[in-house]
């Protein structure tokens, strides 16, 4: 009596890169990115509005450098990042 779901393709070494230190985006929301590197971040990291946080974001980012992981994002998207005390504001 349930429907079917919808079958969705899984990309298994995206979903596991983590464990070798890396994060892969493909197309991804600016807000879901920000989400996962936050994640090893010491500190917030704020998005400044929500046209922002619908960026779609590609790319391989080093979880053990998560700054230079947003300073990656500064040089190749539409974006700058201002960086306080355990806080950094993308803009």
């Amino acid at each position: 009596g349930q429907p079917l779901l919808a079958q969705q393709t899984v990309d298994a070494a995206s979903l596991t890169a983590w464990q070798r230190g890396k994060l892969i985006f493909n197309g991804r929301p600016l807000g879901e990115v920000i989400g996962e590197l936050e994640r090893y971040q010491h500190g917030r990291i704020l998005i400044s509005d929500g046209q922002l946080a619908a960026l779609a974001i590609s790319g391989v980012f080093d979880l053990h450098d998560p700054q230079g992981s947003l300073n990656a994002l500064q040089q190749r998207y539409p974006l700058h990042v201002t960086y306080l005390p355990w806080l950094a504001v993308l803009h």
